[in-house]
């Protein structure tokens, strides 16, 4: 993903982090700076952090901290199995109280 990147765009990837939370796999994000957001690098990696306190909350763990390499951020995210499966039931029940 990019500093400057659009809420809808950023909605569609993390849909797509939490689908992979949810099937136990790991995952890799990365945000790239390229030629005048380079100025920005603090406004980008304090956006970074934003996103990533929500998906912490979602139910995922950092194995490795938001690092500078070069022009990009980079960090390692992990499922938390407990309370991934703990937001599956609940969202089971609320799917199941709509249906009726």
């Amino acid at each position: 993903m990019r500093p400057n990147i659009e809420t809808h765009d950023l909605e569609t990837k993390l849909k797509k982090v939490y689908g992979f939370l949810k099937d136990g796999d790991k995952v890799k994000m990365v945000m790239q700076f390229r030629g005048r957001e380079m100025a920005y690098r603090d406004a980008g990696l304090e956006k970074f952090k934003g996103i990533l306190e929500g998906i912490c909350e979602y139910g995922a763990t950092l194995e490795s901290p938001a690092k500078m390499m070069g022009n990009r951020i980079i960090t390692i995210l992990a499922p938390d199995k407990k309370e991934i499966d703990k937001r599956i039931k609940e969202e089971e029940k609320a799917s199941k109280s709509e249906s009726k």
